[in-house]
């Protein structure tokens, strides 16, 4: 089941949408530090502390007003197994592709995947792939013969010493 949450702080607004394994989160408006800072520490309340197997961030409706320094400050006290680690597709426009270059470069010196993109297909496909191999495959039945049925090997009759009637 599909899940929406708005989150708005400042003039920075978030939507966020989640489906098996996998969260959207569209930003539009201005993007400050102050107020990523705020959406980091609501996060978990705004996914009911779901952790999804891979984020898709778009910020192609945000001015970003941050740098690439501020934005892994965010993730200073993050390590691989954090819950806040959890590999993300970024969508920005191209004049913002240096600055999540390097936000991307530095979280991966920490073991924190980020993988950044200027078309939105892309970033889902590459998303969405993510989450399928994190979500539990269905298993498939095997059918097995019921153990009567089974064949075996003919058993060879033995020979008999007859006695002779006669």
């Amino acid at each position: 089941m599909k899940r929406v949450v708005v989150y708005e702080c400042g003039a920075m607004r978030a939507t966020l949408a989640s489906h098996r394994g996998l969260v959207t989160m569209d930003f539009s408006g201005v993007v400050t530090l102050a107020a990523l800072e705020a959406f980091v520490v609501e996060l978990p309340a705004l996914l009911q502390d779901r952790w999804p197997a891979v984020y898709l961030c778009t910020f192609t409706r945000a001015v970003i007003a941050t740098t690439a320094d501020d934005l892994t400050g965010l993730f200073r006290d993050v390590n691989q197994d954090d819950a806040h680690a959890v590999p993300a597709a970024v969508v920005a426009r191209p004049h913002d592709m240096p600055l999540f270059n390097l936000h991307a470069w530095q979280l991966a010196q920490k073991g924190i995947l980020r993988v950044v993109f200027t078309d939105d297909e892309s970033a889902f496909s590459w998303a969405q792939a993510r989450a399928q191999r994190a979500l539990p495959q269905p298993s498939i039945p095997v059918r097995r013969k019921p153990r009567d049925s089974i064949s075996r090997p003919a058993l060879q009759p033995r020979a008999r010493p007859v006695s002779d009637p006669c």
